[in-house]
């Protein structure tokens, strides 16, 4: 993280895109956002707890989730602020001004951004670990274990789930992630990660090795082993990552920038129809993409 010197107010508005959605940012006392006929919102400082700036998009950290797109229902922990067919280098500059007057920013442009093959999520495997989607930024400080699975049985992809120490914070579970990314992992976390093996671990397993540490969980899964034993060796540790990660899962597109007109124009129209749809893609982000247990 970067401690960012506090910058002058900023009160003129820029826009922007946030969780798909056209609005208007401004800094006075914190964040205030206006979408199009809807009252002004404000997030106070002292309830955002950082952000994270990616190339052409920004993630706002909360400290308690809150609603922030109208017509919405359930509050977001965080929200993502993409360019809108109306923003220019200089309204740019000017929200990450905005950024960094109200808290801390951790820079990530030069951070390579790993897809999962499901195209809902990407990951920028770094310390701390930073997990996209299109309406949700997750950022991981601290991992105590980094529990792989399906690394047995021909698959093409992997699942991770990051541990933090007991009290520091939730499990959070990434999903699909290609083979070939498999030695970044190690690399981030030596001496860390723990091959679960050709199926997923039940989540109570999981949940568990928070409490009870690492030795408590290898006993589990030795004891899940010893019922599905696989044919096919797992891909951890066999240096045949690369290949493994040619074979077939489908793949669906990951492109789900709202920064066309199009998109905003149908957004903005269909404000009243889609909160539900909204609501529910939200939630979703939150428990599959990222697969949080708290």
């Amino acid at each position: 993280m970067t401690d960012l010197m506090s910058a002058p107010v900023v009160t003129t508005d820029v826009p922007v895109m946030i969780n798909g959605r056209r609005a208007h940012v401004r800094c006075d006392g914190g964040l205030v956002v206006k979408f199009p006929r809807a009252d002004s919102i404000t997030v106070p400082i002292d309830d955002i707890t950082g952000s994270v700036q990616c190339i052409g998009r920004i993630g706002v950290l909360l400290g308690d989730p809150r609603v922030i797109v109208p017509g919405t229902k359930l509050g977001v922990g965080s929200f993502i602020i993409t360019w809108a067919s109306t923003t220019n280098a200089s309204d740019w500059e000017r929200l990450i001004d905005m950024i960094h007057t109200v808290g801390e920013c951790t820079d990530y442009r030069t951070v390579e951004c790993v897809h999962s093959t499901c195209g809902r999520t990407e990951v920028q495997i770094a310390h701390p670990v930073v997990i996209w989607t299109s309406r949700t930024c997750t950022v991981v400080p601290s991992v105590e274990m980094a529990v792989l699975q399906r690394t047995k049985g021909g698959m093409s992809t992997f699942d991770i789930h990051l541990i933090p120490p007991n009290g520091k914070g939730p499990i959070v579970r990434i999903d699909m992630l290609p083979h070939s990314v498999m030695d970044q992992w190690d690399d981030l976390y030596p001496g860390c990660i723990i091959d679960g093996g050709a199926d997923p671990l039940p989540p109570r397993l999981i949940q568990d090795a928070q409490v009870y540490g690492k030795a408590s969980l290898m006993e589990a899964i030795d004891a899940v082993d010893c019922d599905m034993e696989s044919d096919v060796g797992s891909v951890w540790g066999s240096g045949d990552s690369d290949d493994a990660c040619s074979s077939s899962d489908s793949n669906v597109s990951g492109d789900e920038s709202e920064d066309s007109e199009d998109s905003e124009d149908s957004e903005d129209s269909e404000d009243s129809d889609s909160s539900d749809a909204s609501d529910a893609s939200d939630a979703s982000d939150a428990s599959e993409s990222s697969g949080t247990y708290v």
